[in-house]
């Protein structure tokens, strides 16, 4: 297990998020455990004599490369860090009060946003300008949500690890996977509809492919 701290006023990280990370965070601590690396940021509250209270803002477990991919362990936490770097600010500000909406004479919240308008002409200059805009206004459409729903780091994010190994839940033996097939089978064809999704498995047969094999 190895850890490392990237430190204030010095910025040795061989990855250059973690450096750009550092910018916003007191504290950017990278630790490698066995099955996977833990992020962490916190920013400093306060300091009172000599005890220096975090705030911890952020702890996200990054998965470590596998298979064909084994090599590519700093290109998963990379991927992270960037992530977190372009939903920073919702991270940081969360609790900013948010501006009162204008309202018309009838009581109606008056939207200043509008989507821009699609260029009728076929010139590149015309639509290079249009779709500028759109990325803008897009983005500005994205501040009505929180960090963790613009950025989901989850077991299901990619670079993320997931806690949950599923392979404990295959079958052990040829004879299991049999009985396993043979029970979705009988389960799927006599529901109501002969097919659909069930708690354990999807039976899709809806326009009858098994029987025309």
């Amino acid at each position: 297990m190895s850890c490392c701290v990237i430190p204030k006023a010095k910025k040795s990280s061989s990855i250059k998020q973690l450096d750009q990370l550092r910018d916003y965070f007191d504290f950017v601590e990278l630790e490698d455990l066995e099955k996977y690396r833990v992020l962490t940021l916190k920013n400093l509250v306060k300091k009172r004599d000599t005890i220096i209270e975090y705030e911890v803002w952020l702890q996200v477990k990054i998965a470590y490369a596998s298979g064909m991919y084994s090599s590519g362990h700093e290109k998963l936490l990379e991927h992270v860090c960037t992530q977190i770097l372009e939903w920073k600010d919702k991270l940081l500000y969360f609790d900013k009060q948010k501006k009162s909406a204008q309202l018309s004479l009838f009581g109606d919240e008056i939207t200043e946003d509008k989507p821009p308008v699609r260029p009728e002409s076929g010139e590149e200059k015309s639509w290079s300008k249009y779709w500028a805009e759109e990325k803008k206004y897009k983005r500005k459409q994205l501040e009505k949500f929180s960090f963790f729903e613009l950025c989901p780091l989850n077991g299901h994010t990619y670079g993320t690890y997931q806690d949950i190994d599923y392979r404990k839940h295959l079958p052990k033996s040829n004879k299991e996977m049999i009985e396993l097939v043979k029970d979705a089978i009988i389960r799927g064809t006599t529901s109501e509809k002969g097919h659909g999704r069930f708690d354990d498995f999807w039976w899709d047969d809806e326009y009858k492919w098994s029987a025309t094999c």
